[in-house]
Order: structure tokens, then sequence, then C-alpha cells
């Protein structure tokens, strides 16, 4: 049960991280300041998305959770 790690890029300069277990196919990801690159990365490695972490507090990643999880 290895846990790995993704990164994503996000915007211009910003990246999210998704971490996940691919026996278990669960993952959480990590400050998502875009939703298309993330649902595209858990869809590419059939992920089902389980946790969300926002470790600043911006306002796209509370709209990445109202409208795409």
């Amino acid at each position: 049960n290895k846990m790995e790690v993704k990164i994503i890029p996000c915007l211009n300069d910003n990246y999210s991280y998704l971490i996940f277990n691919k026996d278990q196919k669960i993952a959480c990801v990590i400050d998502p300041s875009e939703a298309r690159p993330v649902i595209e990365a858990v869809n590419k490695l059939d992920l089902d998305l389980k946790y969300i972490l926002n470790t600043h507090h911006h306002l796209l990643p509370i709209l990445f959770h109202i409208y795409h999880i």
C-alpha cells in the first residue's frame, strides 16, 4: 500500500498535489487552485478523490469544492 504523489501544474504559476494509493484507488488533493487539471489527473489515474486539503485561504479552492466535487 504505497502512497504516490503527482505534482499538477495549475494556473500560470501554481501547483496542486495529488496524493494517492493506486491499489486502493483513493486520492487526496492539496491546494486545488484550478479544477480541470486536477479532475483530468484523477480520471486518468482512475482514482476516487476522497479528500481535499487547503493549506491557505483563497477563493478558487472554495469554488472548486462547490462546483466540481
